[in-house]
């Protein structure tokens, strides 16, 4: 034991060594951890449908698909809230599997769904985000028909149509002029219904036509507007939009979109009325989640006024048409809130002696991250395991190439050359004596 410790510390003292030994054990060590990637041999993508909506969201499907080099029969966990309570197990050999209809989001807010699964020994963890927004139990969309015309303007028909997660009948309440006088009430199981032929207007002017709907103890109330116009002189205005961005051809007055997304919006002026729309003036009310991004034309040729502190176009004869397009950009992903978000854009044609609008809906669809994987595996062959094992084989074998230097410098090799040694001697001294007793003789 003396001479082992005295050969083997003066060796790791010497530079040399000292370097050699460090040295290979940094460089060695730093494969250790990429060892535990490819030792990583059971995973799981998870993913809901839907992913997001109005509160309440419920009925949500989880879906769970494994990969992975583990065999055997697959244990699924899942948990709805990340709490630690599992709503759903089950044992299979499939390694895809839809818990359908298992959560219920009642309330707003960011939710993190959960799966653990194992197999063959090894356990992983992955997680998705489900966004649930505040959404009105009730609502209700009023149009008129027609929405404008010249005095008098009569039989004007009321359509309501009622949305929401509310049950029960529904009691509709139409109010021509928004005086707090009811011109017909009714309660009914349907979610649309028209009052026709409700309201008189036998002046020109502005008019705000309002409902009011109750149903399952919730009421909320929608309006819209009536434009009545003096004389001969009457406008229409018709816009749309198209989805630039998504290749759309068509334009449409009810379009989806994403953040950041490119949109292309069309107004179509026309004068009904007998007489000539003299001086008339189009102008833009862009929403605050829209930038605009010019490219303004009227019937094609570029202009360079401005539609949203208000554009002449000049005079419209009878049956005249003028079409204007521009373009705005959808605002970026951080303006907006997980799940859908409804955009108004609207438009107003007007002179001196009328006016009239219409307004385009864009749905903005901001998505969740799906599939977000978080767990690792549990098995023998985690990183911190073969990191340990790893630097202790490395120790192991530096240790024995310089125990078996040690020994083959101080024992094999010294004892050959002392077997040599004292055979040469022997042969020697058994010449001597040989010749010793032939001087005898």
């Amino acid at each position: 034991m003396t001479n082992i410790i005295r050969f083997i510390f003066p060796e790791l003292i010497h530079m040399k060594w000292k370097v050699f030994f460090l040295v290979s054990v940094l460089i060695l060590g730093q494969f250790i951890p990429l060892l535990s990637v490819y030792a990583t041999d059971l995973s799981v993508d998870i993913s809901a449908s839907p992913s997001s909506g109005s509160a309440p969201l419920n009925d949500v499907d989880l879906t769970a698909v494994v990969s992975g080099s583990a065999t055997g029969d697959i244990t699924y966990r899942f948990d709805c809230r990340n709490d630690g309570s599992w709503e759903r197990t089950i044992t299979t050999s499939s390694t895809s599997y839809t818990a359908t209809d298992l959560c219920d989001y009642s309330d707003p807010g960011n939710y993190t769904a959960k799966v653990s699964v194992e197999r063959g020994g090894l356990v992983f963890n992955g997680t998705t985000a489900i966004f649930v927004q505040s959404g009105s139990g009730l609502s209700v969309n009023l149009s008129a028909n027609p929405s404008s015309g010249s005095a008098p303007l009569n039989d004007v028909d009321l359509t309501a149509n009622v949305s929401g997660s509310a049950s029960g009948d529904i009691t509709y309440q139409f109010d021509c002029t928004s005086d707090g006088s009811w011109e017909r009430t009714i309660t009914t199981s349907s979610t649309s219904y028209t009052a026709t032929d409700l309201c008189d207007y036998s002046s020109a002017g502005n008019y705000t036509a309002k409902v009011s709907v109750e149903r399952g103890g919730l009421s909320f109330q929608g309006t819209t507007a009536i434009v009545v116009f003096s004389g001969d002189v009457a406008l229409q205005v018709n816009k749309l939009a198209r989805n630039m961005s998504k290749g759309q051809n068509t334009f449409g007055d009810l379009i989806t979109a994403e953040p950041s997304e490119r949109i292309e919006f069309q107004i179509q002026i026309t004068s009904i009325g007998k007489a000539t729309a003299e001086d008339v003036i189009i102008k833009d009310t862009l929403a605050s989640l829209l930038i605009n991004k010019g490219n303004l034309k009227i019937d094609g040729v570029s202009s360079t006024g401005n539609i949203f502190s208000g554009l002449n176009i000049g005079d419209l004869s009878p049956n005249q048409s003028k079409t204007i397009t521009f373009e705005a950009e959808v605002a970026s992903q951080e303006s907006f809130t997980f799940g859908t978000t409804n955009v108004t854009n609207t438009a107003m044609a007007y002179n001196e002696k009328t006016a009239s609008t219409d307004a385009v809906t864009l749905k903005v669809e901001k998505k969740g991250v799906l599939g977000a994987a978080t767990g690792v595996s549990t098995g023998l062959f985690t990183p911190f395991t073969l990191s340990l094992f790893g630097s202790l084989f490395i120790l192991f074998i530096l240790s024995y190439i310089f125990l078996f230097r040690f020994y083959l410098f101080n024992y094999i090799f010294p004892n050959l050359s002392q077997v040599k040694t004292e055979r040469d001697l022997m042969k020697a001294i058994a010449k001597i004596k040989k010749k010793e007793g032939r001087i005898q003789m």
